[in-house]
Order: structure tokens, then C-alpha cells, then sequence
């Protein structure tokens, strides 16, 4: 296994700072959109793999910006199948019961519905 020095949580929030400046940006420069993207996967990927990176105490998590901004890029695009990804990794991080969250469940139950009337 790598080592690496520091915590999760200095590398969530490392990530989560440089999103949030790159997310300022992305109306001068919108070739921005898939680093930021990049990066928030890589944040959600590293709360799944070391979830003391992003909790502070048993069953109390800290803000992931990345569910909300991903989400909203998702959702604003109509890429359920990773709005859907997003939603399931942000339930296992403690992060389900965000209003996006349940945006996302409740798309993705429409369109099923949609398809299953078809």
C-alpha cells in the first residue's frame, strides 16, 4: 500500500478547495467542466476508500462538495446512470439526505416508470 503523509480529510479538503476555485472559473474558461468533474470522482472515491476523510466523529460527516456539484452537472446534462452513481456513493458517505440526492431517486424513478409505460 502507498503511504502518503497527512490525512484523508486534509486530502478531501485539498480537493475540495481546488474545486470550489476551479468551479469560479468556469464561466471564463468552460474547458474547466471535466477537471471538475475529475476531481470531485476522485473526492468521492476517496471518501469511499477512507471514510475518516470525510466524518469526524462515528456517523457524523463533514460537507462533500463534490455530491452537490456533480449532481448538479448531471442532472443539469441528463446523465442519470452517473447522477445515480453520485447518489449511491453519497448514501455511503453519509451524505443521502441531501435535497439533490433525493432529486436524483426521484428522476431516476420517472424515467423507470416512463420506460416501464412504454
Amino acid at each position: 500500500m502507498l503511504e502518503l503523509p497527512g490525512q484523508g480529510s486534509d486530502y478531501h479538503y485539498a480537493l475540495q478547495s481546488t474545486v470550489a476555485e476551479l468551479r469560479k472559473r468556469r464561466q471564463a474558461s468552460p474547458g474547466l467542466f471535466g477537471e471538475i468533474e475529475r476531481l470531485c470522482r476522485l473526492d468521492l472515491q476517496l471518501a469511499l476508500a477512507v471514510p475518516d476523510a470525510v466524518s469526524f466523529a462515528e456517523g457524523q460527516f463533514v460537507y462533500i462538495g463534490a455530491v452537490d456539484w456533480l449532481l448538479e452537472m448531471y442532472l443539469t446534462e441528463g446523465l442519470l446512470a452517473d447522477a445515480l452513481w453520485v447518489a449511491e456513493v453519497a448514501e455511503r458517505v453519509g451524505a443521502g439526505d441531501r435535497p439533490r440526492v433525493r432529486k436524483a431517486r426521484e428522476r431516476a424513478a420517472r424515467v423507470a416508470a416512463e420506460d416501464a409505460a412504454v
